[in-house]
């Protein structure tokens, strides 16, 4: 697999809350009033205020909505712009997609296992 991070494709915010704790956490969706995140390792408490920095971008003022199950939900003070808003998603559609290509490598790999290698035919 592919580190997504050391290429460049994930959409990745710099979390960090009131209570000290930061975190480099991976954008798994987006909208102009907030963003979930990949959250595992973040101490972070629910109602907290957390500076939310995008890369290129600047920093978001915003607040931690809800965390379970490893991702958490961001709620940003003021709305992104709508220019803003879809770079971030063309950056982080272009990654989902690049997830999906891989899943259907891998699938293929997958299959030529059991298949074996196809051979062309002249």
């Amino acid at each position: 697999m592919v580190d997504d991070d050391i290429e460049g494709t994930a959409l990745m915010v710099l979390c960090r809350a009131k209570s000290g704790s930061v975190a480099d956490l991976k954008v798994l969706d987006i909208s102009p009033g907030g963003c979930m995140v990949a959250s595992a390792g973040w101490m972070a408490e629910k109602g907290e205020r957390v500076l939310t920095t995008v890369r290129g971008i600047g920093v978001q003022t915003s607040h931690l909505v809800w965390m379970e199950d490893g991702r958490a939900g961001i709620a940003f003070d003021q709305p992104l712009h709508a220019a803003v808003y879809d770079y971030l998603l063309a950056r982080l559609e272009g990654y989902v997609e690049t997830e999906r290509e891989e899943a259907a490598r891998v699938e293929a790999a997958q299959a030529e296992r059991r298949t074996g290698p196809r051979r062309k035919l002249y």
